[in-house]
């Protein structure tokens, strides 16, 4: 009899998130062999891989009308769509943080991929703040779908040693529950890099990230401020993955006078921001909550310099290339005014001429 194993990934559609859906599915194609499961994995609508295989079944979003949002999948949405097809699963698979509800056999829980540290985090967030209403929820409601499906899960997958010891530290879980999966990414053909080093160029920065407020822009935007404003370093621009309308950047941008200093790119596919990667002179992360950091290793390949907040965590992902990182402070504006100046300095013509 042939095993049915139902994949919930519906939420993975841009970032990091994607990557780890898509590497998924190349893993199942290659790994399956002669073993006879059907797959139904569910996917977001901008899942693109094309698969020639009749036992690996992908229902889209928009194909699934039991998909209303994630929040109605996860809570009914899947276990409607197993009644109505009188399909039932052998074993659930959840690449999103939690399995959906309604699904109470003891031994189908067999893997759960955990790629938030929200609700582990000691951060505590306002409900009452626009801004910070879904990382309250995270913390205070979701966090508990997510401690239960750990507790269910016979595997689950997290990105980091740091992560791990977190999770046993707080939850009291067997170690041999969790598995580590570095994200990897593929080897990037390059381009020269040479034309950042130019020297009738502005010297950029490069933050790659969403406008959730734990991104920390905030000390970008002072950053910025210090060095435009006092250290009169008018050839700098910061370019930020978030959209030009968003109401804190253009507050900062005008209290700052930095319209020219702070570019406000919006959210762009991969291939573009590994074309700001090959022409910047410094990738920055500031960011305080994160499970892994994917852009520490993208900007790697391009041997850029990199500034990041001193977490233990970005120092397991950054690994070898400590060389070229510079670690700051997350509230202290002054430490990251200080790394760019640094970089700035060592990145000139002359001095990478003398090296």
């Amino acid at each position: 009899m042939q095993k049915i194993i139902f994949v919930n990934a519906t939420s993975l559609n841009a970032g990091g998130a994607l990557a780890i859906l898509n590497k998924y599915i190349e893993d199942i194609i290659i790994q399956r062999g002669e073993l006879i499961y059907r797959y139904y994995i569910f996917v977001p609508d901008n899942c693109e891989l094309l698969i020639n295989d009749e036992n690996i079944v992908i229902i889209k979003n928009k194909d699934n009308s039991f998909y209303v949002n994630r929040n109605f999948w996860n809570l009914i949405g899947m276990k409607l769509w197993s009644f109505k097809n009188s399909i039932s699963p052998n074993e659930l698979y959840s690449l999103q943080n939690y399995y959906p509800l309604g699904f109470n056999s003891s031994n189908i829980f067999k893997r759960l991929y955990l790629h938030t540290v929200i609700p582990f985090s000691d951060v505590k967030w306002n409900i009452f703040k626009k801004e910070e209403r879904i990382l309250w929820l995270y913390k205070n409601i979701y966090s508990h779908l997510i401690e239960r499906s750990i507790r269910k899960s016979d595997n689950v997958i997290i990105q980091t040693h740091w992560f791990k010891e977190k999770l046993i530290e707080q939850l009291k879980i067997n170690k041999e529950v969790f598995s580590i999966e570095r994200p990897e990414i593929e080897s990037i053909e390059l381009e020269s890099t040479f034309n950042r080093r130019n020297k009738n160029q502005s010297f950029k920065i490069f933050y790659p990230a969403s406008e959730m407020i734990y991104k920390n822009h905030e000390i970008l935007y002072k950053m910025m401020n210090i060095l435009v404003n006092e250290k009169k370093m008018k050839d700098i621009v910061l370019y930020l993955t978030i959209a030009s309308n968003n109401v804190t950047a253009n507050f900062y941008i005008e209290k700052f006078k930095l319209r020219n200093n702070i570019i406000l790119i919006g959210n762009i596919n991969f291939k573009s921001v590994l074309k700001y990667y090959n022409t910047v002179n410094v990738l920055v992360f500031p960011s305080k909550l994160e499970s892994f950091g994917l852009p520490l290793i993208e900007a790697q390949q391009f041997n850029l310099p990199i500034i990041a907040n001193d977490m233990a965590l970005y120092k397991e992902v950054i690994g070898n290339y400590k060389e070229k990182v510079l670690f700051c402070n997350s509230e202290d504006a002054y430490q990251w005014v200080q790394a760019v100046c640094q970089i700035k300095v060592l990145t000139e013509p002359a001095n990478l001429n003398n090296s």
